[in-house]
């Protein structure tokens, strides 16, 4: 399954959720809105606002994965610990990112189904790509894992 990278995983979520949003009602489940007054216009906004914030997170997160020289790849093993930058508040900066992204997607379609997608998706997230990141992280960087991972949350 290492073909399931996260940006595979997010687009298969965001499918979802816009095909949740259309198909909610033929498939006998209630049509829940986010926000069942604000028009189109309000959502895309709120939701771009949502995946432009996203998209800052992760670029500058991938701005340090080069500055250090190392892997972005979740099934390689890193070269170096990542702790400055964006890394010093949150050891998965990348991955908050695209659950935010998401969470922009789900308010585009205004669906309150997209939020169950949104957590399912963070849920694979933690569970599966960081914890495999993880644990190559402590093999790699024993001491020095542990102690960062004392002081930085792994989310927020």
């Amino acid at each position: 399954m290492r073909w399931l990278i996260p940006p595979v995983l997010w687009f298969l979520c965001a499918g979802l959720i816009f095909g949740l949003a259309r198909l909610a009602p033929a498939l006998g489940l209630p049509d829940l809105a986010l926000a069942p007054g604000a028009s189109a216009r309000t959502m895309l906004v709120a939701g771009l606002a949502l995946i432009a914030l996203a998209g800052l997170l992760k670029l500058l997160a991938a701005y340090e994965f080069r500055r250090a020289r190392t892997t972005i790849h979740p099934f390689h093993d890193p070269d170096h610990l990542i702790t400055r930058g964006v890394f010093a508040r949150s050891r998965n900066p990348i991955y908050l990112g695209l659950v935010i992204s998401l969470a922009g997607v789900a308010v585009i379609a205004n669906t309150a189904w997209g939020l169950a997608v949104v957590a399912l998706f963070w849920l694979v997230c933690d569970r599966w790509y960081v914890a495999v990141e993880e644990d190559a992280a402590r093999r790699r960087f024993p001491a020095d894992f542990d102690a960062y991972c004392a002081r930085v949350r792994r989310w927020i």
